[in-house]
């Protein structure tokens, strides 16, 4: 496999040009070799790698968009032992089943153009559920980012509120197309010291509504009313 190769599916990793449909394409292909003994550890820096490869190959975050970055499973690259192969793909509205494409994800998630893949949620709080645009949602994500690498030692809640701080307010901002609203506000979820502990590393930044639900995607409201969206 090489980088930029879409690919039909993972059952039989056929390469289609990425004009024909197809649900995986190919962010990197890293020779290493690192902690080949120690199978916790290669599977986070095989993870950590696939993040990184997102980002660099899409222009997206490896979280809070419905683009999703994993390595190809051990048993499907005899040479896992030497590279890493990352992939990435697209999930429907309402991260309900994988999302068939015909284009190139490369350079497809630069700027507001990764606006095109946030999901709504039924809450802005832990365990929040992913739900269709259409149905009644509070709150919307409008990127993420990562707080640490998985060897970090927790950097202290007061580290990662001000990294969130840094963070969402300016995708709030350009997600919306306007600065600052009373019924629309921004929010972001950090990471806690016990999500920390489990290896979790991943913020999500947010908009949502001070009141009620809506039933559509808040992106470029602006200052348009948002009885229009209920």
């Amino acid at each position: 496999m090489q980088t930029g190769q879409c690919l039909i599916d993972t059952l039989t990793y056929q390469v289609v040009p990425c004009t024909q449909t197809h649900v995986y394409q190919v962010t990197a292909v890293v020779r290493n070799s690192s902690v080949n003994t120690d199978p916790t550890a290669r599977q986070v820096l095989r993870q950590e790698t696939c993040n990184a490869s997102l980002v660099k190959f899409s222009g997206g975050a490896p979280v809070g968009l419905l683009a999703v970055g994993n390595p190809v499973a051990l048993v499907d690259d005899p040479l896992n032992s030497t590279r890493i192969v990352c992939l990435m793909h697209l999930r429907t509205d309402g991260d309900e089943a994988n999302l068939p494409i015909n284009y190139t994800l490369q350079d497809a998630l630069k700027g507001a153009n990764a606006f095109k893949y946030t999901f709504c949620v039924d809450k802005v709080a832990k365990n929040f559920k992913i739900v269709k645009c259409s149905s009644p949602h509070v709150g919307q994500t409008t990127g993420g980012y990562l707080s640490g690498r998985y060897i970090d030692k927790f950097p202290g809640d007061a580290h990662l509120i001000a990294q969130r701080a840094q963070f969402c307010p300016p995708l709030a901002q350009a997600f919306l197309g306007t600065k600052s609203r009373k019924d629309v506000v921004e929010d972001g979820l950090y990471v806690t010291k016990t999500a920390w502990a489990q290896g979790d590393r991943y913020a999500a930044c947010f908009v949502k509504v001070t009141s009620g639900t809506v039933k559509k995607s808040l992106q470029g409201i602006g200052t348009k009313p948002l009885t229009s969206y209920r």
